[in-house]
Formats: structure tokens, sequence, C-alpha cells
């Protein structure tokens, strides 16, 4: 169980990127950091200070981090080679709170 505390993360998210996967402003996320990411994985990463989710996709052998809300109001990010970029981990769970 301890293993399994240190792997996986707790957070509560703060935008409306992710809501054509159906992950919502305020939803809690379980991130599991010991599993490699793969394309179409939904990730958290680390870029230039701070964490975003979304999917990640490959173009070229390069990483890009897509977000999933078919507004248009959120860009498909390109982390460059010198930027401080790396995937914190894997989404494996989420929920929501419904009363305080």
């Amino acid at each position: 169980l301890h293993k399994a505390i240190r792997r996986q993360r707790q957070m509560c998210i703060r935008d409306s990127s992710m809501i054509d996967a159906g992950i919502y402003e305020g939803d809690i996320l379980i991130i599991d950091r010991s599993i490699e990411p793969r394309r179409g994985d939904i990730v958290l990463a680390y870029l230039q200070g701070d964490f975003t989710l979304k999917k990640l996709e490959f173009v070229d052998g390069k990483p890009e981090l897509h977000p999933q809300n078919s507004s248009g109001n959120y860009p498909v990010i390109h982390p460059g080679e010198y930027d401080d970029f790396q995937i914190e981990g894997v989404l494996v769970g989420s929920g929501r709170k419904y009363r305080n």
C-alpha cells in the first residue's frame, strides 16, 4: 500500500480544457506516476513552471499536448526542445465532490 500511495497523486482540475473527455472544473483526479505514458493517454504534464492536463499525442516523434474541448479556445501545446517540460503521470481515475 505504501508504494501505491507514493506512485499516485490526487489533484483538482481548475479549467475546462478537457470537458469533451468528461473532465470538468473541480473534478478530483488520480494521477499514476509509475505508468509509462503512451499516445492517447491523458497525462499531467509540467511545462515552464505550470501543470496541465492534456491528451498526449506524438507528431514526428515529438510530444504534443491536446486539449479536449471543441470550443476551440484552448491551443495544442508543442513543447520545445529547450522548454522545461516533463510528463508527471497518467490519469487513471477521476471523481466529483458533490457536497462540502
